[in-house]
């Protein structure tokens, strides 16, 4: 029987590219985090998942699908001149035993953006610099996708936080933020950290600033927000607490390959698990 062969990730390499985007003007100048306008989309513009997401956020491309070039070419697109991405794709087996599917390593495919080609499709072109919504208005849907939580909010002065000992958010009102997106990033921020809470995703919540769980359980942060923001059509920009974490982020990264691979499973699972909790939401009110 032929045996598929499963490449080694290179951690290092996707690394590397995340270090170089946290050292760039683009994140010091608070430029968007997730770069594009929406959440990076696949051919079937279902959204890619995870650390890949991330990585083709950071490609800062105004078109937010991406294809292999083999499937470009089945939709008549000219991919001349467009320079390709790599992201990991998972290979998945069923457990003979249990009938369960399990992922047992990672391919490395190539995707390409739609931005960069010509002749394309309408469905894929009119994507294209997608505008966000009013960013001094309050966003009702997120308001509601925060609501559906059930995580106790209060409002109160002093810097925005989650209390682990109370389950709790503490936000100044929304009238003191800058901005909506503003408003919107950092609650999702601290909403994040409280899907790490025993009664919930049971993440390892302790620890002080100089530690590696603590600027772990940032960066999770951090990247979550982003998911949620994005996914509601808001941009998503760095804050100036981001940027106080920045070293700590690179510290341990470089120490650790697989760092920036694990916070955005782990960002990605926090973000799914408050989806789905609003999902159900809006079905009760339907």
């Amino acid at each position: 029987k032929r045996r598929t062969r499963v490449n080694k990730i290179n951690y290092q390499k996707i690394n590397e590219q995340f270090i170089k985007y946290l050292n760039s003007d683009k994140f010091k100048n608070e430029k968007s985090f997730n770069c594009a306008n929406i959440i990076p989309l696949r051919e079937n513009l279902k959204p890619y998942t995870g650390v890949n997401m991330f990585i083709l956020w950071m490609q800062d491309k105004p078109n937010p699908v991406w294809m292999g070039p083999k499937t470009a070419l089945k939709h008549g697109i000219n991919i001349k001149g467009a320079s390709c991405v790599k992201i990991l794709i998972p290979k998945v087996v069923k457990d003979h035993e249990t009938d369960e599917s399990m992922c047992v390593g990672f391919f490395t495919g190539n995707v390409l953006n739609l931005s960069d080609c010509t002749n394309i499709p309408e469905k894929y072109a009119k994507l294209q610099n997608t505008t966000f919504k009013n960013e001094e208005k309050r966003h009702a849907e997120l308001d509601a996708f925060f609501a559906a939580q059930n995580i106790e909010f209060v409002i109160g002065n002093g810097t925005p936080c989650y209390m682990l000992n109370k389950d709790c958010i503490r936000m100044p009102d929304y009238s003191e933020f800058k901005s909506a997106r503003s408003y919107y990033s950092i609650k999702a921020h601290e909403y994040i950290h409280a899907t790490g809470h025993d009664t919930r995703l049971k993440r390892t919540m302790v620890g002080n600033k100089n530690t590696k769980s603590y600027a772990f359980e940032e960066l999770i942060a951090e990247i979550g927000s982003a998911f949620v923001t994005a996914h509601f059509g808001l941009d998503s920009k760095v804050k100036d607490d981001n940027i106080a974490y920045v070293n700590h982020w690179i510290g341990f990264l470089k120490k650790d390959e697989k760092f920036i691979i694990e916070a955005s499973r782990k960002a990605q699972n926090a973000f799914e698990y408050m989806l789905h909790k609003y999902e159900l939401s809006q079905k009760i009110a339907a």
